[in-house]
């Protein structure tokens, strides 16, 4: 984990389009592997910091920008895995959360494959695409990125994990879900 507090070197952490001012954080931490981010999160969870999860900071809502506490970036978990068939008309790509959309648009139409949404913003990271369901321009008749995510490892705040695979968790008669941890 690389740990930045000196005001001028992170002043473009809070900075994306929305155009909001004001944006500020203690410090940022850039997550150098994903074995990084559970302790970070339960070490803050414990003193009771916020944290801002930043990808590429290309959004146009501000939803990446901290207001105080620490900003947590991903832009380092950008591996994208290889491509793996299933049958002719459909394939498997396992990617981290850092890596940009248009490199993994790249990758599946060098291996003669499509990757249908098209995020306006050919910079941003498959994480806040994900997050945000993007789509751009191709989302009318392909569909959104949600369309094409069959699984998410998800870090909670307490720094537990879990693997959680479409359609496997649906929310009980009180709006709950309850996630099995990793261990």
């Amino acid at each position: 984990m690389i740990i930045k507090k000196d005001k001028s070197i992170i002043q473009n952490y809070f900075e994306d389009n929305s155009g909001v001012r004001g944006s500020n954080a203690d410090f940022v931490a850039v997550a150098e592997t994903e074995d990084d981010i559970p302790s970070f999160l339960s070490e803050m969870s414990k003193a009771n910091t916020p944290v801002t999860i930043a990808g590429a900071l290309t959004g146009n809502t501000a939803s990446g920008l901290a207001f105080g506490g620490a900003v947590l970036s991903l832009e380092k978990l950008n591996q994208i895995g290889e491509i793996e068939k299933i049958n002719d008309n459909n394939a498997v790509i396992t990617v981290q959360a850092g890596a940009k959309t248009n490199d993994i648009k790249l990758k599946a139409c060098s291996a003669g494959w499509m990757y249908p949404p098209d995020p306006t913003e050919k910079n941003a990271s498959i994480g806040g695409n994900i997050s945000t369901n993007a789509s751009g321009g191709r989302g009318f008749k392909f569909g959104a990125t949600r369309d094409y995510v069959k699984a998410l490892k998800v870090v909670f705040s307490d720094g537990s994990i879990s693997f959680v695979e479409r359609g496997k968790y649906f929310a009980d008669g009180n709006g709950a879900i309850t996630f099995k941890a990793l261990t």
